[in-house]
């Protein structure tokens, strides 16, 4: 599997300042979905709630990409997880300066153990019906229930 999974979304973005492709790993672990509270040193969206996500560049795979920010971001590895479901790509504008074109990524968790990088300071394991107690990044919610209905 190579390349975006979404290019040709990326021809309908237009007059962006700045465009910044992102893969996004939503985990499930039994009933329970993970979030995790953004750190301040992060370079946006600083202390929301969000899940696991990273940069892409475009030579990467966004499967490896992703599988490879669970470990950095949880220290849950490889043989850990296993995929679930991969959504369409979707579009997110962030204070009228970028555009996140985001490849969410569904994935369910053997175990719940988490251990945090610098990116967040907080996580929680959560049921799906809570999420909307959070201050989440946008459209979070909307990709959660596309996961796991």
């Amino acid at each position: 599997m190579s390349g975006f999974m979404g290019e040709e979304s990326l021809m309908s973005i237009e007059n962006t300042t700045s465009l910044k492709l992102v893969v996004t790993a939503i985990l499930r672990h039994q009933s329970k979905i993970l979030i995790l509270k953004r750190s301040s040193k992060t370079k946006s969206m600083q202390n929301k709630w969000g899940c696991i996500s990273g940069y892409l560049e475009s030579y990467e795979d966004p499967l490896t990409r992703a599988l490879t920010e669970i470990i950095e971001e949880t220290g849950i590895g490889f043989e850990q997880v296993i995929l679930q479901k991969i959504l369409y790509p979707i579009q997110v504008e962030y204070e009228g300066k970028v555009t996140f074109v985001i490849q969410p990524f569904c994935f369910s968790s053997k175990v719940s153990s988490i251990t945090l990088n610098w990116e967040h300071v907080e996580f929680r394991w959560i049921d799906i019906f809570d999420i909307k107690l959070y201050d989440l990044v946008p459209k979070l919610d909307e990709l959660i229930n596309c996961c796991f209905k």
